[in-house]
């Protein structure tokens, strides 16, 4: 007879003893254990009505007699960091048979801090104060409505604390007098923050251990500060109480409250303070940046880099935050660019060259984010003349024909473009290359770099894959190895709108091409008429021309895969994904919205063709079929490359 394994068993008397545990009104449910969840507990009151509230349970039973391993519950790492980042607090029982007790704690009071490098498991430490009690069912029910309240927003200042301490004492201080003596020092800041008696109240804990300080909002994740035995027992109480309002800024931010930060740290000036904690100044950064608070953040930005030692240290990630800043707001576009200036005219006054260089590069930068390419032009060049050494740099060459290419100077793009690769440019380099060289109207020698970067490359790129296809296709159907384009002409014939004949369309639709090739209303036209004959293959290849040659054209992207839609070609299920995910990738769920519209009006089938667009653009892997193979040319012989996940 099959035997039912110990182990089992022992999971299901644990599963019955937490049960016993929870108030009658609670309903505990089972989940699927793929994630490592066992049950969900949803809160019902004394009415029976459901609250709303709920947590995740994650069962732990052991059978052993040893202490040591009754009280300490390994997971892997990677599971405790899933458990964190989900919306449902995850409570952790631990049951001991030998003892007949369950355990319990919120996996977000784990410090993950500890865990060693490269480690794959960590072990939770349980300790008996952990014993689920008569408190306990209430304690974990104050603290799930604490977690609606923070997140809702539905709180003001000043927020309720508390204060746990549990070792003797620290920096000489005894429990009591520690307590008061931190009581008294946060009571300066008592517009944001109210001592509380009942832990049950409190919407933020602050917690001290073995010289380890925890800030937490409820049970939510929290912010965690080491060896308080190692600073001066003179400045203790008062750095202390600022690192707890450093804390709370940053749980705001994990509540979802950014302005909430924003106000916490300028309205009690801790911006020397946070400048001094470099970790957090550069989590907090971002979220500041876009909050109401800019114009005070590039302030602090600005008074952290008058010390040289944060010059060298924080400036390159900062700069790169600044660069980064999506920002729409003219005011704020302006105080950006008023920090780099700034730094410019602070690295002339100290006639320091290097630093004049890299203040007019990082102004290039900015120049470049926001398209105005004459002064990146201008402040790269100027970088060159105070550091020679910019002239070794591939990535030197490469952002300037970045620049050029944004800027239309296509052969000037390439040239930069060979320079940087010939300094030891990444491969990836090539792509762009070959994308200058195409836009520069030399296509034959663009179709070469293009397959020599997919031929080097394990992952190709979807959009240059693409990119290199229809190239291909170019060369050798049209037969044109290079071209002065003649973009304005081109286009004038490729208007075609006015004439009623088929044949006369055509006539200036080529017309438009043998002046520029890269016409992209002239393959978009051709598409269409391809498409009202149901030659679906070629308007595919038509549209997905147009696309690539203005990669912000929705509509010509619709087209190309709607068109591949339509061929049925499963043949050709390499460009339908190519297709896809370029066209994703440069406009996001504007081209989804307007894909999904058209597929819901028009096809019977959309369900299934909707959930097939969902697993591509979900896909890891840069292609989507296996074994997929890519035909290029190779000089005058066509090579094949299989495309792997």
């Amino acid at each position: 007879m099959p035997k039912r394994p110990k182990q089992h068993q022992l999971e299901d008397l644990s599963r019955a003893k937490f049960q016993l545990c929870l108030p009658e009104e609670w309903v505990l449910r089972d989940k699927d254990k793929d994630y490592g969840i066992d049950c969900e507990v949803e809160l019902f009151d004394k009415d029976e009505n459901s609250t709303g509230i709920l947590f995740y349970v994650q069962l732990k039973a052991t059978g052993s007699k040893k202490e040591k391993e009754i009280f300490n519950v390994d997971f892997k790492i990677e599971t405790l960091e899933y458990f964190k980042q989900l919306e449902i607090p995850v409570l952790l029982a631990r049951y001991s048979q030998h003892l007949d007790k369950v355990y319990i704690k919120w996996v977000n009071q784990v410090d993950l801090t500890f865990a060693k490098k490269k480690a794959k498991t960590f072990r939770i430490k349980i300790a008996e104060t952990n014993e689920w009690n008569e408190d306990s069912a209430k304690q974990i029910e104050n603290d799930l409505k604490n977690v609606r309240t923070l997140k809702s927003g539905s709180f003001n200042f000043p927020i309720g604390y508390s204060i746990n301490f549990n070792d003797s004492n620290i920096q000489g201080l005894s429990n009591n007098q520690f307590k008061i003596q931190l009581r008294n020092k946060l009571s300066e800041y008592s517009d944001f923050l109210e001592y509380k008696r009942d832990d049950q109240n409190c919407l933020i804990n602050i917690n001290i251990e073995k010289n380890i300080l925890l800030v937490q909002t409820g049970i939510l994740r929290g912010v965690f500060f080491h060896n308080l035995d190692k600073r001066p027992k003179e400045t203790f109480i008062e750095e202390l109480s600022l690192d707890i309002l450093l804390s709370l800024s940053m749980c705001m931010v994990m509540v979802g409250q950014i302005d909430y930060c924003g106000k916490i740290i300028f309205d009690n000036e801790l911006g020397k303070r946070l400048i001094e904690k470099e970790e957090l100044l550069l989590r907090l950064l971002p979220i500041l940046l876009s909050s109401s608070y800019f114009e005070n953040t590039i302030k602090l930005i600005d008074n952290a880099l008058d010390n040289k030692e944060n010059e060298i240290i924080l400036f390159p990630s900062i700069a790169r935050l600044l660069l980064e800043s999506d920002t729409k707001n003219k005011k704020r576009i302006a105080l950006i660019e008023s920090f780099f200036q700034s730094q410019l005219d602070k690295a002339k006054k100290l006639k320091i060259d290097g630093l004049i260089a890299t203040s007019h590069y990082n102004l290039g930068n900015f120049y470049r984010s926001k398209d105005k390419h004459y002064k990146s032009i201008h402040n790269y060049v100027s970088a060159k003349k105070y550091d020679l050494t910019y002239l070794e740099r591939p990535y030197y060459y490469r952002e300037i024909a970045g620049v050029c290419f944004e800027a239309g100077k296509f052969k000037f793009s390439s040239k930069f473009y060979r320079k940087a690769l010939e300094l030891g440019a990444s491969d990836s380099t090539k792509r762009l290359l070959a994308d200058a060289l195409m836009f520069a109207g030399e296509y034959a020698k663009s179709s070469e770099v293009f397959n020599e970067y997919i031929s080097e490359s394990e992952m190709p790129n979807e959009e240059f894959l693409l990119k290199s296809l229809l190239l291909n296709r170019v060369v050798i159907n049209q037969n044109v190895k290079s071209q002065i384009r003649e973009s304005t002409k081109a286009k004038s014939y490729a208007a075609i709108g006015e004439l009623d004949e088929k044949e006369k369309q055509l006539e200036n639709l080529e017309k438009a091409l043998n002046l520029d090739i890269l016409s992209s209303l002239a393959w978009y036209n051709f598409g269409y008429l391809n498409q009202s004959e149901n030659e679906f293959i070629k308007a595919m290849y038509c549209y997905s021309m147009a696309a690539i040659i203005d990669l912000g054209d929705i509509e010509a992207w619709i087209n190309a895969f709607l068109s591949f839609i339509n061929s049925g070609e499963e043949g050709d299920l390499l460009i339908g994904s190519l297709i896809l995910k370029t066209a994703y990738w440069h406009n996001r769920d504007e081209f989804l919205i307007q894909l999904y519209e058209i597929l819901e009006q028009n096809s019977e089938s959309s369900t299934e063709v909707i959930k097939m667009i969902d697993n591509i653009l979900t896909e890891d892997n840069k292609t989507t079929e296996k074994g997929a193979v890519l035909r290029i040319l190779d000089g005058k012989e066509y090579k094949e490359i299989e495309l792997r996940k």
